[in-house]
């Protein structure tokens, strides 16, 4: 039986508010692209309204998206083979850019849900020490505990 999903989390700074005309494209598929990772192989779960979450309360322009699979090819197939590619491509329009990881993974237990606060954590942890089983990338993954 599997013991773990996987949690990742991404951070964003909003170039502007998200009711600005230059976030309309960006704004207008959220809701399609969400959809296209809750119909993905390996999804399980992710953070609803997630625009309007602030783990950051010293920059309110800064989002989160938090979300919880299977394993990591599922998320790596929904995030780079999959019309969400484009938003990745095509992210400067919307985003500022950041200095440091923006993106990070971890394994948590099946039925368990990140919370906003612990995503930032890992966050501010893989800045700080780099990938490692506590937080890790696509280019440095860690197998799930046993």
């Amino acid at each position: 039986m599997k013991k773990y999903n996987l949690a990742q989390v991404n951070i964003g700074q909003l170039r502007h508010d998200t009711n600005h005309p230059s976030m309309a494209e960006f704004m207008d598929n959220i809701d399609p692209i969400n959809a296209l990772a809750e119909k993905s192989k390996g999804f399980v779960w992710r953070l609803k309204d997630a625009t309007s979450v602030r783990p950051f309360p010293e920059n309110d322009m800064m989002v989160i998206n938090l979300s919880v699979w299977e394993d990591i090819s599922s998320l790596h197939e929904y995030t780079y083979k999959t019309a969400h590619a484009y938003f990745i491509k095509n992210s400067s329009k919307w985003f500022e850019h950041l200095n440091g990881t923006i993106f990070c993974m971890w394994w948590i237990p099946v039925g368990s849900i990140p919370t906003e606060l612990e995503a930032r954590d890992r966050i501010l942890y893989i800045r700080d020490h780099g990938s490692t089983p506590y937080a890790f990338t696509f280019r440095k993954q860690f197998s799930p505990p046993d």
